[in-house]
C-alpha cells in the first residue's frame, strides 16, 4: 500500500509471478498511469501453468513463442517512434557486443547464452519497432493500454541509448544525456563519467550544488550544471 509512485516500472526477471504479485502490478501500474518495460517471458509461469496466455495478462499483449534455441537478439527496424529514435538498425541482446565482457583489463570467462524458448509479439494493435533475430517475428513492440502504457522486449541487454529513450518517453527526468551512470535523490547526485569531457546535468528544480567532499560551490540556486570529467572519474555533488 505505501510503494511510491514511480512513473517507469522494468520488470527484467519475472518469468515466474504469483497470483498475488499479478494482482500488485496490474494495480500499482494502473494506479499511476505508468509505463511497464518487460523483458523475455514475463509472468509465463503462474502457479498451475505455462502460457503465453499467462504473459499476455500482464503485457496486455497477445504472445506466441518459438521451439529453438538461440541468442536473444533484437534488431531495431523503425526510428520514427521516440523509444526508438536515433536507434534504427542498431541491435541489443545477448550475443551482440559480446567480445566488450572480455576486452581488457576485464577478462572474464563468458559462458553461452542461448536459450529456449523465444517469445515474439503476436498482436496486430501492437506497434512493432524491432524485430527478433532468431524469430523474424516482432521482438520489441509497445501498446497504450488506456490505464497504462506496455512495452515488451523479447531480448535483455537494452542499451543505455533504448533505455534512456524509454525513460524520456514515460516522463521520467533525465539528468545526463551522455550514457554515464547517475545515481540522484533529493540530497545527493552521484556522477560517472564514461568520456573525456564537458557534460551538462539537467536538475529537476532550482537548486543549490556544492561538491560533496570538497565544498566547492558549483552553482546557485540552478537547474543546469555543466562538470568538465575525465573518463572513470566519479564526482559526488551535495543538493540543497
Amino acid at each position: 500500500p505505501d510503494l511510491p509512485r514511480y512513473k517507469l516500472y522494468v520488470m527484467a526477471n519475472v518469468s515466474y509471478l504469483s497470483d498475488d504479485e499479478r494482482a500488485l502490478i496490474e494495480r500499482v501500474a494502473r494506479r499511476d498511469g505508468a509505463t511497464v518495460l518487460w523483458i523475455y517471458a514475463p509472468g509465463f509461469l503462474s502457479d498451475d501453468s505455462a502460457s503465453v496466455e499467462n504473459m499476455a495478462a500482464l503485457t496486455g499483449m497477445s504472445h506466441g513463442t518459438a521451439d529453438l534455441c538461440a541468442e536473444l537478439d533484437v534488431e531495431i527496424t523503425r526510428g520514427d517512434h521516440p523509444i526508438t529514435a536515433g536507434l534504427e538498425g542498431v541491435a541489443y541482446g545477448t550475443g551482440v557486443n559480446r567480445e566488450i565482457y572480455t576486452r581488457p583489463p576485464r577478462i572474464q570467462y563468458m559462458p553461452e547464452t542461448a536459450v529456449a524458448p523465444a517469445f515474439y509479439v503476436d498482436d496486430d494493435e501492437a506497434l512493432v519497432l524491432g524485430v527478433a533475430r532468431s524469430t523474424g517475428r516482432p521482438g520489441l513492440a509497445v501498446k497504450d493500454l488506456g490505464s497504462r502504457r506496455s512495452i515488451y522486449s523479447a531480448a535483455p541487454l537494452l542499451s543505455w541509448q533504448l533505455l534512456q529513450n524509454i525513460a524520456r518517453w514515460a516522463g521520467v527526468h533525465i539528468y545526463a544525456e551522455d550514457g554515464d551512470m547517475v545515481w540522484a535523490n533529493n540530497a545527493f547526485l552521484a556522477l560517472y563519467a564514461q568520456s573525456d569531457g564537458v557534460r551538462t546535468i539537467h536538475l529537476p528544480s532550482a537548486v543549490t550544488v556544492e561538491d560533496a567532499y570538497t565544498g566547492e560551490m558549483l552553482a546557485e540556486k540552478s537547474t543546469e550544471l555543466m562538470l568538465d570529467m575525465r573518463r572513470w572519474e566519479t564526482r559526488l555533488l551535495l543538493l540543497s
